[in-house]
């Protein structure tokens, strides 16, 4: 894997995105502020308009902000590329989304159509959201770090991306470093747009319900918009198949639980009817099927 994924232009400059430093994106602007020849890096400029002088704020300056926000957003190193916009990829073209199947390809309309309809201005949230839901390797991370992207680069929105199981470990880890819950949560609760990805991931204990409820309600009620990608989705026959096993990872044929988990779990069942109800509410459901892209590179990288 390369360390950059290119140059790419966004609607305030160019901006190079790296994958090298540590286990997140990186974005910076290609010209540093201090370089930029608009403003001879003194951040203002003047414009004339009516015989009138005014002075704003130069381009290089709320680059480098859009910058400092996907960084924010904490994507991680690996999906550094994804766009929808191919006037936004790297000169390669690579990362940009390639439907191979109809939901995919509706689902990049629904997503573009939930970008453009987003706030009136920057940072004024709608406060809905959309829930992308579908099997694995179908394009789901994709769709969401690509809208995360778009927010913090092209319309300057605060945004953060999460993935679920790694925030319960975070929590937990947390506690052992005498760290409150609304450290960690707090923030989460309180960005523009959270977008959540493996909703449903873990063993699905109470805290875990708990440590979802919290996040989900206190957005619900503060009208922020919330991003979902889950492997669960609505109908049992397009769902995750998930083993029940106990602590020891085996489950034996005799306990009832054996034949309950060869039936799939549905969303509303895995998170359970409050937080459904929520997301409902809180999200336009999205179902993405399609070929699975990683079995694809797979089989391709060694063939």
């Amino acid at each position: 894997m390369s360390a950059a994924a290119g140059a790419v232009l966004t609607a305030d400059g160019r901006v190079r995105i790296e994958r090298a430093r540590g286990p997140f994106a990186h974005a910076s602007p290609v010209t540093p502020p201090e370089a930029c020849e608009a403003c001879g890096g003194q951040g203002r400029v003047v414009v004339t308009r009516d015989g009138v002088d005014f002075v704003r704020q130069c381009a290089c300056r709320t680059l480098a902000h859009r910058c400092e926000l996907f960084n924010a957003a904490r994507i991680p190193r690996i999906l550094a590329d994804r766009t929808l916009d191919p006037s936004r990829a790297p000169a390669s073209g690579q990362g940009v989304f390639a439907p191979n199947h109809p939901s995919q390809a509706e689902a990049v309309q629904r997503v573009r159509r939930f970008l453009s309809e987003f706030g009136g201005a920057e940072g004024d949230a709608s406060g809905r959201g959309f829930l992308l839901m579908g099997k694995p390797g179908v394009g789901k991370s994709h769709l969401l770090v690509a809208a995360v992207r778009e927010l913090t680069l092209e319309r300057g929105v605060p945004c953060r991306y999460v993935e679920f199981f790694h925030l319960l470990s975070e929590l937990r880890d947390g506690y052992s470093q005498g760290r409150s819950e609304q450290e960690i949560i707090g923030p989460l609760c309180e960005v523009e747009v959270l977008a959540v990805d493996e909703l449903g991931k873990g063993r699905g204990t109470d805290w875990e319900m708990y440590v979802l409820d919290e996040v989900i309600s206190r957005r619900y009620n503060a009208g922020k918009s919330t991003l979902f990608a889950t492997n669960y989705t609505t109908d049992r026959d397009t769902t995750l198949q998930a083993k029940v096993a106990g602590v020891t990872g085996y489950v034996s044929t005799r306990d009832r639980r054996f034949i309950d988990q060869m039936t799939q779990e549905t969303l509303e069942e895995r998170v359970g009817v409050r937080i459904y109800s929520r997301l409902c509410d809180m999200c336009e459901f999205i179902f993405v099927d399609g070929e699975d892209y990683r079995r694809r590179h797979r089989e391709r990288a060694s063939g």
